[in-house]
């Protein structure tokens, strides 16, 4: 018996091959933790060359022809790609999954999972990680790493409420997230 696992981004290949024609009968239990298929980015066939084209600019390569491209970006370092890649991922040019192909021959992920169309002999576990999310709190609130920023409960539920980005459910979540916290809660409890 074949068990994969999936955690935080890793979901989405997870679901995706549950999904997949091309997976049909590979593994029998698939675990998810803390990540959803549906938050993933998704990008048609065409996607992976449109990448290498704007890594390529950033590092000065070619991009008449592929192999000239190619030719270009083997003469970099690790060093120079990392460092376009990185630029890519702060203009939000981040991967995701192609949808359209052989591995996943639908435009719509979702819409696949809602019709019932997955593998229906797959054993799933869903989890979740604790603490995840404290990550991508810091990334996206720099006071959290200053020593200086004195948090109180009503902070913290600003700060879930401005990640919510207004969605309906925002107050229900920060709720959620803030109920066991008591007013006398330490720094490190808020954080």
């Amino acid at each position: 018996m074949h068990q994969i696992f999936g955690e935080s981004a890793g979901v989405f290949p997870i679901s995706a091959f549950s999904v997949s024609p091309l997976t049909k009968g590979l593994f029998q239990r698939a675990i998810l933790q803390s990540g959803a298929p549906t938050n993933a980015n998704k990008n048609s066939v065409t996607q992976p060359h449109k990448r290498t084209e704007l890594v390529a600019q950033l590092l000065a390569c070619p991009t008449d022809k592929i192999a000239n491209t190619l030719t270009c970006l083997k003469g970099k370092s690790i060093d120079q790609i990392l460092a376009a890649q990185k630029t890519l991922e702060a203009l939000s040019a981040v991967p995701g999954a192609i949808l359209g192909d052989q591995m996943l021959p639908f435009e719509n992920f979702v819409t696949e999972l809602n019709a019932g169309r997955f593998h229906k002999d797959i054993d799933f576990m869903y989890g979740v990680t604790k603490d995840e999310g404290t990550f991508f709190a810091g990334l996206a609130f720099k006071e959290f790493d200053s020593n200086s920023t004195v948090l109180t409960v009503e902070k913290v539920k600003e700060y879930i409420l401005k990640v919510s980005l207004g969605k309906s459910y925002a107050l229900e979540v920060a709720d959620f997230y803030t109920k066991h916290l008591k007013s006398d809660a330490s720094q490190t409890e808020l954080k």
